[in-house]
């Protein structure tokens, strides 16, 4: 009777043990949840300081890249090299200065509504700001204050940043190895090619010509190649990238919060 009791006593703790630890699971990942969802609804560049005229200047940026590959696949389609300078020129040009009166106009919006971090922004045409320091001093300060109202309170900062950092690998190394096989394949078939084109001049002067109208190609497809890898991961890897930068927040939050125990004003 008393074995039966006390196996009966254990099954009734380790029951109770077993709901008290899923309880706790699911209380983080609630309050996770909240946190994060409060970082992609009202913490995001467009919600911050992306204007309605900068988002055109963004569209015209991707439409002069567009012309830089037209130029760049031009060249290789037969195009005369005349038409093909013109189009990969103009394209650098008007992506760099689209590219920086976007800027220039989110800028000036931060400066007039956020004065409090105007020592982290410059706003100058021609050279280019960090944005990320005001972007992280900004979100960083709104997360810590999220952070001290009383339904985040008892949550560990230190559970958070290791949560959102293993949760950003396991997703990249999921999604993006696609990506890295592909590119693996493809350069030695680019190289291939080149080799190809160069050696089917029958002149010096033409393999001399084509070398160089390669290298051009080759210059405007590394900057396309860069743009290309940029809107993948925004496309592949947006969710990685926002968990990966609630990690670096929290870790700021955290330097943060043991300066000012260490160094009380």
């Amino acid at each position: 009777m008393e074995l039966i009791y006390n196996a009966n006593r254990i099954n009734i703790n380790t029951l109770n043990w077993s709901d008290f630890m899923s309880s706790l699971s699911t209380n983080f990942l609630i309050k996770e949840a909240k946190l994060f969802n409060y970082f992609k609804n009202e913490l995001t560049e467009n919600h911050i300081w992306i204007t309605g005229k900068s988002k055109v200047f963004l569209l015209l940026t991707l439409l002069s890249i567009l012309s830089i590959l037209v130029g760049a696949f031009g060249q290789l389609m037969g195009m005369e090299i005349n038409s093909v300078s013109l189009f990969i020129t103009l394209g650098v040009i008007l992506s760099f200065v689209f590219t920086r009166i976007s800027d220039y106009l989110s800028i000036n919006y931060a400066l007039i509504h956020y004065p409090d971090y105007s020592p982290l922004l410059k706003k100058s045409f021609f050279k280019r700001t960090n944005k990320q320091n005001f972007l992280r001093a900004y979100r960083s300060d709104k997360l810590n204050d999220k952070l001290l109202e009383p339904d985040f309170q008892n949550i560990d900062i230190d559970t958070l940043i290791e949560y959102y950092k293993n949760s950003s690998n396991s997703l990249t190394a999921k999604k993006w190895w696609p990506v890295t096989l592909t590119a693996v394949i493809a350069f030695p078939v680019w190289s291939e090619s080149v080799a190809v084109l160069i050696s089917s001049g029958s002149r010096i002067e033409e393999k001399m010509a084509m070398a160089l109208a390669l290298l051009v190609v080759s210059f405007s497809i590394t900057f396309l190649i860069s743009s290309v890898k940029t809107a993948l991961e925004s496309i592949l890897l947006m969710h990685s990238i926002e968990l990966s930068e609630m990690a670096k927040l929290l870790e700021l939050i955290k330097i943060a919060r043991l300066n000012s125990i260490n160094n009380p004003t």
